[in-house]
């Protein structure tokens, strides 16, 4: 992808589309941290799309330089704390609280 031009690669293991079974973090950990590093390694600027803490700190060791979260940061109570800790740049997407909307079978990220 940097080949034919990508500035940045986004990389995320869990599916936030509606009705998407949800991923335990240890699981989307194993996911993400072995291609962050891979893509990093090859200096590729690697954001970290996820919306649970631990695996933002997961990515952001495994040198991810940002951080984009579908729930602007509500998921996950620690979220903010991790962000601001690491000093990262942040990418924040609307949507209704996720966690109502996730128990409620209503879409995350729809209004």
């Amino acid at each position: 992808m940097t080949v034919k031009g990508a500035a940045l690669i986004d990389v995320g293991g869990e599916s936030t589309r509606p009705k998407a079974p949800l991923v335990w973090e240890g699981d989307e950990i194993k996911r993400v941290v072995p291609v962050i590093e891979r893509l990093v390694k090859s200096g590729t600027l690697v954001s970290a799309d996820t919306r649970k803490a631990a695996v933002m700190e997961a990515a952001l060791a495994s040198g991810a330089a940002i951080v984009n979260d579908v729930s602007a940061l509500y998921w996950d109570d620690r979220s903010t704390e991790v962000v601001v800790r690491a000093g990262c740049p942040v990418v924040l997407m609307h949507s209704p609280d996720p966690k109502k909307a996730h128990t409620a079978g209503t879409a995350i990220g729809t209004c």
